[in-house]
């Protein structure tokens, strides 16, 4: 019996599946602040990461790396400078970049 009910649950409740995306060279077409405090990130690219094809990256409000990644965002913005992204897993619906495993740094100019 506990093992059918191990399979029921295997089979109902999908698995999470945390992947990473890498880009590099590419530009910021748009950078912000919504209303919950998550920065919201827009690409040149859209993103590979499993249930997240999106071309923004998210920043959750209480990440530690939130207001330097938004730092960078707008420079890399306003100077139209590249930028090198790893993301870390989905957020909402879009890649996210986490205090652990993601960065998003300029490049050389």
């Amino acid at each position: 019996m506990g093992k059918i009910v191990i399979m029921m649950v295997l089979i109902l409740c999908p698995l999470t599946v945390f992947g990473s995306s890498n880009f590099k060279d590419v530009t910021v077409k748009h950078a912000g602040v919504l209303g919950n405090g998550d920065v919201l990130i827009k690409l040149s690219v859209t993103s590979d990461e499993i249930d997240c094809k999106t071309n923004f990256v998210k920043v959750e409000n209480l990440s530690a790396a939130k207001d330097s990644v938004l730092s960078v965002a707008l420079i890399a913005y306003t100077t139209g400078t590249m930028i090198t992204v790893k993301t870390s897993g989905c957020y909402g619906g879009h890649p996210t970049i986490d205090d652990n495993n993601s960065w998003f740094v300029l490049n050389e100019k």
